[in-house]
């Protein structure tokens, strides 16, 4: 008998909770209710829970493989850590579409006002997303760099100017 699929459960619950408050925040007619603050607050906490749980896999991942490949040898302790891994490459996959689409593109549509005001708490995180393994979480945060922090900074690209690559603008790295 087969346990119940609960991270997957938890993930889809995840994905309805942050979709409803991303919706919810965009609502012109919720702007002007009592709830409003407290929604985009909500909304923010969980965006931060969301990306801290995954930088901290990714970055254990990361960790881990660089460990094993300096420890060849084969052990009960070196199996258990590899079933370990294993299934926590599977959460993190199981994220990526959450944070991909759900997250990102949420935080990339996210009025510049709202965005603005927790950029402080936003911006570190969405730097650590630079150094993910998912091409497709970072093609996201790089969307939600232009879109939003550029502005603050002064910077306008669309994405279509921006260089993808450094070869694209002819500089070097």
């Amino acid at each position: 008998r087969q346990l119940p699929g609960l991270l997957k459960q938890e993930r889809e619950a995840l994905s309805c909770s942050l979709t409803v408050l991303f919706q919810v925040q965009a609502d012109p007619k919720f702007q002007e209710t009592e709830y409003a603050e407290k929604a985009i607050e909500r909304l923010m906490q969980m965006c931060s829970m969301v990306l801290k749980n995954y930088i901290n896999k990714e970055r254990m991942i990361q960790e881990q493989h660089a460990q094993a490949e300096q420890q060849q040898q084969a052990d009960s302790t070196n199996q258990e850590r590899e079933a370990v891994q294993v299934e926590m490459e599977r959460e993190v996959l199981g994220l990526v579409p959450i944070i991909s689409y759900v997250v990102m593109t949420g935080l990339k549509d996210l009025q510049s006002e709202l965005f603005s005001r927790h950029v402080q708490i936003l911006f570190p995180l969405l730097c650590e997303l630079t150094a993910v393994s998912s091409w497709e979480v970072r093609e996201k945060v790089r969307s939600v760099l232009l879109k939003q922090v550029g502005p603050i900074l002064g910077v306008s690209y669309t994405e279509e100017e921006a260089p993808k690559n450094p070869e694209d603008d002819g500089g070097s790295v």
